[in-house]
């Protein structure tokens, strides 16, 4: 099942990306982007992630740039990384993209019911095949050992010492690894 969830998601990805003239891998590109708290939106992590080469990586985001859907910007301490940000057209066509797919609907459906053990089998599922394959986690901040909340409920990663907002704690981080 999860095999044909699979393929279909990414023929409609295929589909879509193709009527917009891009490939599949840009849409994830920029599925992935849309999620990433701001330790994962690099190329690195793109790279990671995808599992792809940096060298593809790199040409897929600098054809989403051009394209307007998503801008580079230096981060403010590290000059030599640049940080992958969506532009208003870039999220505008990727909530088109995930709006209209039945897949997307189908998971969030699954997730509005709280269908706790089904979330828990597709997480061991996914942290098996990704440990297996030597692939980072990439999780859910607040899901991760070193997400920490204060008393006065101010959310810190303990791996960084930096404080976290709770629009980060709910994103995708490249540095996390599961509560035990």
């Amino acid at each position: 099942m999860l095999q044909r969830l699979s393929i279909l998601l990414n023929a409609e990805y295929r589909r879509v990306a193709s009527e917009l003239g891009l490939q599949d891998v840009h849409v994830q590109i920029l599925s992935f982007l849309q999620q990433a708290n701001r330790y994962s939106n690099t190329l690195a992590a793109v790279t990671e992630y995808l599992g792809s080469t940096k060298g593809t990586a790199s040409q897929s985001i600098s054809l989403l740039e051009k394209k307007g859907l998503l801008t580079r910007m230096p981060d403010a301490q590290d000059k030599r990384v640049s940080r992958l940000l969506l532009t208003p057209e870039g999220i505008t066509m990727l909530e088109s993209i995930v709006g209209d797919n039945v897949v997307h609907q189908s998971l969030d459906h699954i997730n509005g019911r709280g269908d706790k053990q089904v979330r828990l089998l597709l997480s061991d599922l996914l942290r098996t095949c990704q440990l297996t394959h030597g692939r980072k986690a990439f999780g859910i901040c607040a899901a991760c050992r070193h997400h920490q909340i204060a008393a006065d409920g101010s959310r810190r990663c303990g791996l960084t010492s930096e404080a976290l907002s709770e629009d980060d704690s709910a994103l995708i981080c490249r540095e996390y690894d599961a509560a035990e």
